[in-house]
């Protein structure tokens, strides 16, 4: 499958899972990671709701897509892409269904937030995708689980990764991936539980969501 957005480091192939990214705000509903229960009704594949989100927004790069429960009986995918100046929009889809639930551009998003997300972006050598085949090849079988959740950030070396976080469907446990965002190369691995939350890299100012 032809990689999403704009790629350095040629690779082929993609995996059927879930990602996420860094200037990711709060939103309503637990975590798709502590409700396993939910992850059968994942039938979108993450670079489906990517490439939405990217059509949504044109000349964007893909920053975040992240899987969670919304208020409603459905999981939810909230898309983030940047453009170009670093301005991040946020879209929201079925992820059921595909069907698109709604865009907007998050209130807060300082000239300086901007510069640090175009400079991310920028820096970033590969896709989400990629890092997801670099630390998870078990993953891409889906009976084995889903990626539930993918940050570009700044690890505490501040070099600029890709965590990537695994929710196996049994018995339960999360595996925490860092990858760098340049290079490909796999730092550093973690488990936890099933309501074990990922240990972002640290990240630029947040937004506040509208």
């Amino acid at each position: 499958m032809e990689g999403i957005g704009r790629r350095r480091v040629p690779r082929a192939g993609s995996v059927l899972l879930a990602v996420a990214g860094v200037l990711l705000t709060a939103c309503q509903g637990p975590e798709v990671a502590s409700r396993p229960e939910v992850y059968p009704q994942v039938e979108v594949r993450y670079d489906r709701a990517l490439r939405k989100a990217l059509h949504e927004v044109p000349d964007s790069r893909p920053v975040s897509v992240s899987l969670r429960q919304a208020p409603g009986p459905e999981p939810v995918w909230r898309v983030r892409v940047a453009t170009r100046e670093g301005t991040v929009h946020r879209v929201r889809l079925d992820a059921v269904r595909g069907r698109l639930l709604g865009t907007a551009v998050p209130a807060g998003q300082s000239a300086a937030d901007k510069a640090r997300t175009a400079s991310m972006a920028d820096a970033a050598g590969i896709l989400p995708e990629e890092a997801v085949e670099k630390a998870a090849p078990a993953a891409a079988d889906p009976h084995f689980g889903k990626v539930t959740d993918v940050r570009l950030g700044h690890n505490r070396e501040q070099r600029l990764v890709w965590s990537v976080t695994v929710a196996e469907i049994r018995p339960g446990l999360t595996h925490t991936h860092q990858v760098d965002a340049i290079t490909s190369e796999v730092l550093s691995r973690s488990t936890g539980g099933p309501t074990t939350a990922p240990a972002p890299p640290s990240e630029p100012a947040r937004p506040t969501a509208p």
